[in-house]
């Protein structure tokens, strides 16, 4: 078994995607909704864009989401579609750190347009979202390379947003699963691990 670092950083960012690729239909009811994410239409899309950019066809995903794109073009969600084959190609080859400063930049950028987003409207479902994916990833990319601190900084605000988005829009059933998931594996790997106990005041707490 591989030590709790390896799981624990991967184990937040599934709690994150998982509000990304999918959106209780309570919740994506409201096609005159300014959240891209309560549009039914645009939901559907995105559902079949992730499954381009899973079976490697990007171009397919941009095509997909065009007409989104077209009419919302400063939206995070773009910079974070566009950094997705990045992380692909960090994923295929660990030990290539050729990618890594590029998917870096992108994930930070997709933050900074999140963060332009919410002083607008901190209640922005979408911009959310990627704010909290976007510190995910982040905190997985950086505990590939074993800067745990980093890591850890962002996997904190990551799961900081989940918990905002959890008590805003508790309809997500994604959500609360991934949140589940977090809660039991953050008890196990602090009762299992010295590491997680020695760094567990960065993080929420857990409960099996």
């Amino acid at each position: 078994m591989k030590s709790a670092r390896h799981y624990l950083i991967p184990l937040l960012i599934a709690c994150a995607a998982a509000t990304m690729v999918s959106v209780h239909p309570a919740l994506a009811r409201q096609a005159d909704s300014p959240y891209l994410l309560r549009n039914p239409e645009f939901t559907r899309a995105a559902q079949t864009a992730i499954d381009s950019v899973y079976n490697f066809n990007y171009a397919a995903s941009v095509d997909v989401l065009r007409p989104w794109m077209d009419q919302h073009p400063d939206h995070p969600a773009w910079t974070m579609l566009e950094a997705l084959p990045v992380w692909w190609n960090i994923l295929s080859d660990l030990e290539n750190e050729s990618h890594d400063d590029a998917f870096i930049a992108l994930m930070k950028e997709a933050d900074r347009k999140a963060d332009q987003v919410l002083r607008r409207d901190r209640r922005h479902l979408d911009a959310l979202v990627i704010k909290a994916m976007a510190n995910g990833f982040l905190g997985r990319m950086y505990s590939n390379r074993s800067k745990w601190y980093s890591s850890i900084s962002h996997a904190r605000i990551s799961m900081n947003l989940m918990f905002n988005i959890e008590q805003i829009y508790p309809d997500i059933a994604d959500l609360q699963f991934g949140l589940g998931l977090y809660y039991y594996y953050a008890a196990y790997l602090t009762e299992e691990y010295r590491l997680v106990r020695a760094i567990s005041w960065m993080i929420p707490g857990g409960d099996k």
